[in-house]
């Protein structure tokens, strides 16, 4: 009987540790919204809200992996008639270059939730920190929206999938 306990206990704990071991390895999925709940992204249980948010709507982080994503919005009324995406991205990038050093690494036009929209990889500076990242530029009925998802350039490669999988997740409700 104590051959059968012991085996039994000694079974039980590599069932728990194999299980345990399978912890934290997939992290929950967690929607995180604006304010005024007018947007949302999707990420990991690794980011966290920022309360800090500058001129963005919506600021997440991941501290350990050194990984930011903000979303900023301009309203359509504010700007000339008829901008196009093109132009206001254009516009964007030409201010970029000159406020941050922006360099354009990548440009292309994408559908993110069925709205038109230009993804950029770029690479800029702030406060004299080189950062690299994945920018969209999505265009809505009422206005645009800016998504950055930037880390620092030595640990783009290993975050790019994540940070495009959060800014693909962007949705306006």
């Amino acid at each position: 009987m104590k051959k059968f306990y012991g085996k039994m206990i000694s079974l039980m704990v590599v069932v728990l540790i194999f299980a345990c071991t399978g912890c934290g390895i997939t992290p929950k999925k967690m929607v995180f919204t604006d304010k005024n709940k007018a947007i949302e992204i999707t990420a990991t249980d690794q980011y966290e809200e920022l309360k800090d948010k500058e001129d963005s709507i919506l600021s997440i982080a991941n501290e350990s992996d050194d990984t930011y994503v903000g979303i900023m919005v301009e309203g359509k009324q504010d700007l000339a008639d008829n901008l196009s995406l093109e132009e206001y991205v254009q516009g964007n990038i030409d201010y970029w270059t000159t406020e941050n050093n922006t360099k354009v690494l990548e440009k292309k036009q994408i559908d993110v939730n069925g709205k038109k929209a230009i993804s950029l990889i770029n690479t800029f500076e702030v406060n004299s920190t080189k950062l690299k990242g994945i920018t969209y530029i999505i265009e809505a009925d009422k206005a645009f929206y800016i998504i950055d998802g930037t880390t620092k350039p030595s640990n783009f490669d290993k975050v790019k999938e994540d940070l495009a999988a959060i800014l693909n997740s962007f949705a306006v409700k």
